[in-house]
């Protein structure tokens, strides 16, 4: 059924209404409703899991007829090894936070006895839009519970099925905890976003999360403040000086974790005094995982001197727009950095700690 510009009055008003509710809440109330959202999800795995799996089996059949992207399939996956897990403890994660609300950040004092203070506060009703990993919705609403926000969810239509399981879950969940029902609401119809965006009244912000389209979009048709994202191609620079050990660990982490991730890395720098000594090995661990190389001119002659011939077969020859793609995938595009022109030491040390961080954390 629709949801027409009255209803999606009705929804983003009754947010508003949840809101002030839930920003008067005490912190152990709110932290209540978070264990008892965790156990929720726990107890109901199975069902969500088959959910999961029906969304898979119709996502496995759009990627065959290349109507759906393998990173989209890939993200949808609940199954994978660990993620449901990872979703479970994220919540305690958040709840074991600090509170976030009513913090003094900022004390000046005016003149006698008058005092400014900056003081955190709930933003008041989130909408988040998002694509394909159905996990978003217990990340965000654990989220929008700590800190005090109500938040409106519209997911994806490849998750359409595990959408629905998990927002079930949610609001008998959170039913029975002082967290007012509509401080979570999971929109489930497809035509949603339109008629929620002309909701400025009663949203205060919109967040969305996934493709650039999916953001241009938002931003081109509301009035409500937009938390969006720019573009991001995740690097890494192995310098001259580089150990071959630590690069091998690094980048082939970085690269194979977890390919279909936001942070994984897409691009590989690499210092022309070691293409024939640290590279080589790096480029070898890459192509045991399965990794496409697609090398510019020096690195991929570096690579053909000292390979097999049935290596020297698995590497591509580089295009312009490969530095500037997100594959998302087992691809890595390579580029050569020479000797007389290597990033700066600020450039450098951000790619190094760029590359801890994805050693850390998956999106």
């Amino acid at each position: 059924m629709p949801l027409t510009e009255l209803a999606a009055d009705d929804v983003a008003r009754s947010a508003s209404l949840a809101s002030r509710r839930l920003a008067t809440l005490s912190n152990d109330a709110r932290n209540e409703a978070l264990t008892a959202l965790h156990h929720a999800l726990d107890v109901n795995r199975k069902a969500i899991l088959a959910a999961n799996a029906k969304d898979l089996e119709l996502a496995n059949q759009a990627a065959a007829s290349g109507t759906l992207s393998h990173s989209v399939l890939k993200r949808l996956d609940l199954s994978r090894p660990g993620k449901y897990d990872d979703m479970l403890d994220g919540i305690l994660s958040v709840r074991d936070l600090d509170d976030p609300i009513g913090k003094v950040t900022l004390r000046t004092l005016l003149d006698e006895d008058l005092t400014l203070e900056r003081v955190s506060c709930p933003i008041g009703v989130l909408l988040i839009i998002f694509e394909a990993r159905p996990e978003v919705i217990a990340n965000i609403a654990a989220l929008a519970i700590k800190s005090g926000n109500a938040a409106i969810l519209k997911g994806g239509k490849e998750s359409l099925e595990s959408f629905a399981a998990i927002a079930d879950v949610v609001s008998c969940a959170i039913k029975d905890s002082q967290v007012p029902v509509e401080s979570v609401q999971l929109v489930k119809t497809r035509d949603a976003v339109s008629s929620l965006l002309a909701q400025d009244s009663w949203i205060d912000l919109v967040i969305p999360r996934g493709s650039n389209e999916l953001v241009r979009f938002v931003k081109d048709n509301t009035k409500i403040p937009v938390l969006g994202h720019a573009d991001g191609i995740c690097s890494a620079y192995i310098h001259a000086d580089a150990n071959t050990e630590t690069a091998v660990k690094v980048i082939v982490d970085s690269k194979t974790d977890y390919p279909a991730a936001c942070n994984s890395l897409e691009c590989l720098l690499v210092h022309e005094d070691i293409l024939e000594t640290v590279f080589p090995e790096v480029a070898t661990a890459l192509l045991d995982k399965n990794v496409r190389l697609r090398c510019d001119d020096a690195s991929k002659k570096a690579l053909t001197k000292i390979f097999s011939a049935e290596k020297s077969s698995q590497l591509q020859t580089a295009t312009e727009s490969d530095y500037k793609t997100e594959f998302l995938d087992l691809v890595l595009a390579v580029k050569t950095i020479p000797a007389t022109n290597p990033p700066s030491q600020p450039w450098k040390l951000l790619l190094l700690i760029s590359t801890s961080i994805l050693l850390s954390t998956r999106i």
